[in-house]
């Protein structure tokens, strides 16, 4: 059984977004997933990893919009 977040945070790609939204917005997710990476090493049974495997989806994809 997993459990919910409420650290999720969804960026929508705008065209002509700046550095400094992309930033943020990496700054946000690395926060969130800290947070997550806590939450499962107190409660790892049952713990259901998606959100995890979405916040790293995330920094990634605000990682390559800053290359």
């Amino acid at each position: 059984m997993g459990r919910s977040s409420n650290n999720v945070i969804i960026v929508k790609m705008e065209p002509g977004t700046t550095k400094e939204y992309w930033e943020n917005c990496l700054a946000e997710f690395e926060v969130a997933l800290q947070s997550e990476m806590e939450m499962a090493n107190i409660a790892p049974k049952g713990f259901n990893d998606n959100t995890i495997q979405l916040l790293k989806f995330e920094i990634n994809e605000c990682i390559n919009q800053l290359r």
